[in-house]
């Protein structure tokens, strides 16, 4: 059992206290990206920011994005555009890496062993169009 040595009034204190550790931090956010929802790890992002001390305005600065943009993107409705994002991984010193979802993928593994997903006929039988139900094409 980790000993603590004060007592927290509440998660969040609790939380900024652990966030201020880079190697916490990065794993905090790296879960937080395994949530459906993009607003998690945009609130994320911004508890980071906090714990670590960082003064919105000056990372703003860094990233080359108004303040006001600033906190717009790190809001749970957030919609940045990805060179936003960039800016803002690369004035936090972080970068975004790539790996597979399906562990029987694995690295180095020839694509003709990896699990096939069904594919699409090339010629499609019928289209939907919004507007209509469902329309068949004619052969």
């Amino acid at each position: 059992m980790v000993k603590r040595n004060k007592p927290y009034a509440n998660y969040n204190e609790y939380l900024l206290e652990e966030l201020q550790n880079p190697e916490f931090a990065l794993e905090y956010l790296n879960e937080t990206l395994k949530d459906e929802h993009p607003g998690v790890f945009l609130l994320a992002m911004k508890h980071v920011l906090e714990a670590q001390g960082g003064d919105m305005s000056s990372v703003a600065k860094q990233a080359e994005l108004n303040r006001q943009n600033l906190y717009r993107i790190l809001s749970d409705k957030g919609n940045p555009r990805w060179d936003s994002l960039t800016a803002l991984f690369d004035a936090l010193n972080l970068q975004v890496t790539l790996s597979f979802k399906d562990m029987s993928v694995k690295k180095g593994a020839p694509a003709s062993r990896a699990k096939k997903k069904p594919v699409a006929p090339a010629v499609p039988n019928s289209i939907d169009i919004p507007s209509m139900k469902r329309v068949r094409l004619q052969r």
